[in-house]
């Protein structure tokens, strides 16, 4: 078998349990075990060991467990019922796996919190390396269901909750660093030994917390897909596009951020926060890079101009200070450049 070939394993229900098969591993066998609507199946194969748990809460939240190590490169995909409209939450602890949801991939890069917002049951596929441990939990619910049948009935809604329950987010993947609390509960979680209706309430306690955390960063942190201006409305990214203009026309004496801000229309934190989605770098970044462009500019065409004079016609008051960023822009001084 070529050593770029994954092994292909797909994950799915039947009369309610979980079934792990693949066409591919002849060697595959898997041991089903039940206990109090907890299912867990144990695997043992020649590309992977481990065991995948299995349930749901009362209000229908599902959650998995993968604690796994992989000895070849595997694909696990996770199809029909096994993938489920709404909200996805993943939580690795393990090493580093990719992720493929809404046609895009994503690595799922240990201590990290990603939230998918689907409208659609899209299939999610797991590409595992060779010689990788898997400790990964998986959550997934009807947002709106969740919402509108279980808590929030007739409620006002957050912003960032009404944003998700009407779609907003339904095109990205979103990313935040774990905090202590989510990861003292994923421990729980994959490491619980009770048995039982005890385990059952604990384990759901624990997925329902992990759930509300999450909840409660949805639209609040940079997502992971390349297009992150679209969390902006399309005035507010106008708006941001004035602010870089702004900065082009008067890179020698710029506007203070609080004068840009009143006057593209945003608040403060909203322009610099946008600024950086758009452009990747924030204000200041973007302004010095400016100022070097148009310094290194005004090198070409006047051999004339002295460094003190460039320095001051791009705005700053030290000409130590512009050699010293010159410098760090293009490698060698104002002086070794002309």
């Amino acid at each position: 078998m070529a050593k770029n070939h994954k092994i292909m394993y797909t994950f799915h229900y039947f009369n309610k349990e979980p079934i792990l098969s693949s066409e591919e591993d002849s060697a595959l066998t898997c041991n089903l075990l039940t206990d109090c609507d907890i299912f867990k199946i144990e695997v043992s194969s020649e590309s992977m060991d481990g065991s995948f748990t299995y349930s749901k809460t009362a209000d229908n939240i599902y959650y998995l467990f993968m604690d796994l190590q992989v000895h070849e490169d595997v694909n696990i995909c996770f199809k029909g019922d096994a993938s489920r409209k709404g909200m996805c939450l993943f939580y690795n602890i393990g090493d580093c796996l990719s992720l493929q949801i809404l046609d895009k991939k994503h690595a799922l890069s240990s201590e990290n919190l990603y939230i998918g917002m689907s409208k659609s049951s899209d299939n999610l596929n797991f590409a595992i390396s060779e010689n990788t441990g898997v400790k990964l939990i998986l959550i997934q619910t009807d947002f709106v269901e969740l919402v509108e049948e279980n808590f929030c009935v007739n409620a006002s809604l957050p912003t960032n909750i009404s944003k998700a329950k009407g779609g907003f987010y339904d095109k990205f993947v979103q990313k935040k660093a774990l905090n202590g609390q989510m990861r003292g509960l994923i421990n729980k979680c994959l490491t619980n030994s009770q048995e039982g209706l005890e385990r059952k309430m604990n384990l759901e306690a624990h997925c329902k917390e992990l759930t509300a955390l999450a909840i409660g960063t949805i639209g609040k942190y940079k997502t992971t897909y390349d297009n992150t201006a679209a969390v902006l409305t399309n005035k507010e990214r106008e708006a941001i596009h004035a602010v870089a203009k702004i900065l082009e026309e008067k890179y020698s004496n710029p506007p203070l951020q609080t004068e840009l801000a009143r006057e593209v229309g945003l608040n403060l934190n909203k322009m610099t926060s946008g600024f950086k989605l758009i452009y990747g770098q924030t204000i200041n970044k973007y302004l010095l890079k400016v100022r070097m462009s148009k310094a290194k500019s005004l090198l070409v065409i006047d051999n004339d101009f002295t460094v003190g004079e460039v320095a001051e016609a791009v705005g700053f008051s030290h000409a130590s200070y512009f050699i010293k960023k010159f410098k760090e822009s293009y490698g060698e001084t104002p002086g070794v450049f002309v």
